[in-house]
């Protein structure tokens, strides 16, 4: 187990899973797609996935404000984008979500509320993901995507939506009070519950978030010359945003260019044009995520709770 959650088990797997894509794609015409590409849409796409990370970090705060976090938003977009430059040193979105989450509670005092906004804000974006998904459903063309598949990615949303409203109250007939579990999730769940206006508000935030993001993915594909019913990249890119984010990989490298490879042959692209798509979008998010680390160079409201935490550490 220690061997899998491994940082170098990690990158083993994007490194693994990208020898076996050029091996089995044409370099030369791998070569030809991206010498081709449209460099003004990418560049649009990145400025917007940068604008896109402040409405997410809006969202974040929606979340915070009812555990007692009242930072001003300016605070929340620096440690938002101080929490994506951290990610650069992980295997996984783990460094920035811990980072960000240690910089909004300014000291060890309320890390562990500070931690619970973060994990709501993965949660409803990991949810409204599935309900992305499911508005391209009733679009699709059978013929590519079988009923069962749909019915499954319905059963999903439907799912996550009933096991947060209805979750506490199957823990509380099963476990005790006292229960370590049990006791996690009413520290979690339990804010947002007795604030059904806020968690619709985070959750239509996040929604607008994912179709926002989708518009940036429909740039790179403009800037490919790749046609894609936009149908289908309504279902399958949260899909596949959903496979890159799991703790398996590198960032996601490997395992998002493999879903995109996947997922477009099952609409006649070539491996060539889904392994550029997948490797721009990835450059992208990269980059953003190293512009992030202007937010603890320059920003002063990111720097001071780092000089916080140190001073408390140091008690």
């Amino acid at each position: 187990m220690h061997i899998v959650s491994s940082r170098w088990f990690k990158i083993f797997i994007s490194f693994s899973l990208f020898v076996l894509l050029l091996r089995a794609t044409d370099l030369n015409a791998f070569r030809e797609r991206l010498s081709g590409t449209q460099i003004e849409w990418v560049a649009l796409a990145f400025i917007g996935y940068l604008l896109s990370q402040v409405l997410s970090a809006y969202k974040w705060r929606v979340l915070a404000l009812p555990l007692g976090f009242l930072q001003p938003f300016r605070s929340f977009v620096a440690y938002y984008f101080a929490g994506m430059y951290l990610n650069l040193f992980a295997p996984s979105t783990l460094a920035g979500d811990l980072g960000r989450g240690a910089l909004l509670a300014e000291g060890r005092a309320r890390l562990g509320a500070a931690l619970q906004s973060v994990v709501a804000d993965r949660i409803s974006g990991l949810v409204m993901l599935l309900w992305m998904c499911v508005s391209g459903l009733p679009f699709a063309d059978p013929g590519i995507l079988p009923l069962r598949w749909r019915l499954g990615v319905v059963a999903a949303a439907v799912g996550a939506v009933a096991g947060w409203w209805f979750l506490l109250q199957l823990l509380a007939r099963f476990f005790h009070s006292e229960n370590k579990f049990r006791r996690l999730f009413e520290q979690l769940i339990g804010p947002y519950q007795h604030a059904p206006r806020v968690l619709a508000k985070a959750c239509a935030l996040s929604l607008l978030f994912h179709f926002f993001q989708f518009g940036l993915q429909v740039m790179i594909a403009q800037a490919l010359s790749l046609e894609v019913a936009l149908w289908y990249l309504v279902v399958c890119v949260p899909l596949i945003n959903i496979l890159s984010g799991l703790p398996i990989s590198f960032a996601g490298l490997g395992v998002r260019e493999s879903g995109y490879v996947l997922f477009l042959a099952f609409v006649g692209i070539s491996r060539e044009r889904a392994l550029a798509f997948g490797l721009l979008w990835s450059a992208i998010v990269l980059a953003a995520n190293a512009a992030g680390g202007l937010a603890l160079v320059l920003s002063p409201t990111a720097r001071l709770p780092l000089t916080v935490a140190k001073r408390t550490s140091g008690e």
